[in-house]
């Protein structure tokens, strides 16, 4: 089980919110720091986020690790990271399962271009005050102490030139997302015309649907189980 982290995250908070322990019963459990986060490497040039390189980076860590196929689980953009895996090795991917993924969503309504430059500037303040999604005050100084805009910047710069297409998944694939999501309609409707089931969660918005753990375990259970 390979958990990747959204954008402004790290993988030890799997760990913090208690998806490691629950999983590693039954799998072993890696978690990545993707570029840009946590204990990885942080570039600033947009160029290193490539599509293909990020893919690079979780295959090399696959095969460090001798995972030959694994369930590779990613929330928020870690989805779309999920995503692109399966697109270029269908063959190491067992389930993908996307959290709280803005599938079908523009970049530019999750980072409109403004807090990008925000973020380049290095100026939380402005990137927060236009972000689309209702974070909670915590989480929000969490993720502005523990990350480099310029790094994110980049990120999002990424992120924003990729974002696509999303075809029909090269994998099994189940989603889930809280009630309170802001792009709830559009991932729902694009989810179901690729295929993808995907479960409404009671649990609020972005960064609450994460931490609600037995919510997401009885959810993605029965797949899991199969």
């Amino acid at each position: 089980m390979i958990l990747l982290c959204g954008a402004f995250m790290n993988r030890g908070r799997w760990s913090d919110a208690g998806y490691v322990d629950r999983l590693k019963s039954d799998f072993v459990v890696v978690t990545i720091d993707p570029l840009g986060h946590g204990e990885s490497a942080k570039p600033h040039d947009i160029e290193a986020y490539e599509p293909a390189e990020l893919v690079d980076h979780t295959r090399t860590v696959m095969d460090h690790e001798d995972i030959e196929r694994a369930i590779i689980w990613g929330y928020s953009r870690g989805g779309r990271l999920a995503w692109l895996v399966a697109e270029a090795h269908p063959e190491r991917v067992e389930l993908m399962v996307l959290g709280g993924t803005p599938v079908g969503v523009p970049v530019e309504v999750i980072a409109p271009s403004a807090q990008i430059a925000a973020l380049s500037a290095g100026d939380w303040k402005t990137f927060w005050s236009g972000f689309p999604a209702e974070l909670p005050e915590p989480v929000k100084q969490y993720m502005s102490t523990t990350n480099d805009p310029k790094a994110m910047a980049a990120v999002l710069g990424a992120w924003a030139t990729d974002n696509g297409p999303w075809q029909r998944p090269p994998v099994p694939t189940i989603g889930h997302l809280g009630d309170g999501e802001e792009v709830l309609e559009v991932v729902l409707a694009r989810s179901a015309m690729l295929g993808i089931p995907t479960a409404v969660l009671a649990t609020g918005g972005h960064s609450q649907t994460f931490w609600a753990l037995d919510e997401v375990m009885a959810a993605t259970g029965p797949y899991l189980a199969r």
